[in-house]
């Protein structure tokens, strides 16, 4: 009876060591089922404020691993649905458009997710905590995350690596900072 405690306890220990919300940063809103096409909008392609590791600020092009040719200074995001981002621009003529799949969850548009542990905790495991999301900003502007954490301990030996990127976007409104062909007013 006692091992089936103490195996009891070692799971609760190990669920709980895995689990763990993705808390949003303090000035972001929370998304709910349906609402995703409150972000759906224009936005710079350059980012203003970046409070993570990384040194320089990034381009919505780096962050989605996409070219955009230098004369575009802005994209349209929208979302097809609860699982679908799709990103476009036009330049000269040329349209360009790419779908993302991902997931709404915890308030956030997720793109990509991983975490998994293994071990026992407290003393030998190995845990890891990776995320891409896009989140609706408090000033009606756009926040990319990325964040990778990986955690490994045998007994006091512990290896931690994390790398933490956000990159804050402003948005563009008709009639104020795009023209009624589409260009940007600077």
């Amino acid at each position: 009876m006692k091992i089936i405690k103490y195996i009891f306890f070692l799971v609760i220990l190990v669920l709980l060591q895995s689990c763990g919300s993705r808390k949003l940063p303090e000035e972001s809103v929370k998304i709910y089922e349906g609402q995703l096409n409150l972000m759906d909008g224009y936005y710079l392609i350059n980012s203003y404020d970046s409070p993570s590791m990384s040194q320089s600020l990034k381009g919505i092009d780096s962050f989605f691993d996409i070219k955009i040719p230098l004369s575009i200074t802005f994209v349209n995001l929208k979302f097809i649905d609860d699982e679908t981002l799709q990103l476009s621009y036009e330049s000269e003529g040329f349209a360009f458009k790419k779908t993302f799949p991902g997931e709404l969850k915890n308030g956030a548009f997720y793109l990509s997710s991983n975490r998994y542990f293994i071990g026992i905790p407290l003393t030998v495991f190995t845990k890891e905590n990776n995320f891409e999301r896009v989140i609706m900003g408090s000033d009606d502007n756009l926040i990319l995350e990325r964040f990778e954490e990986k955690v490994s301990r045998i007994f006091n030996a512990v290896e931690e690596t994390y790398f933490w990127e956000s990159y804050t976007y402003d948005r563009l409104y008709k009639n104020i900072h795009i023209d009624k062909e589409g260009n940007l007013i600077e």
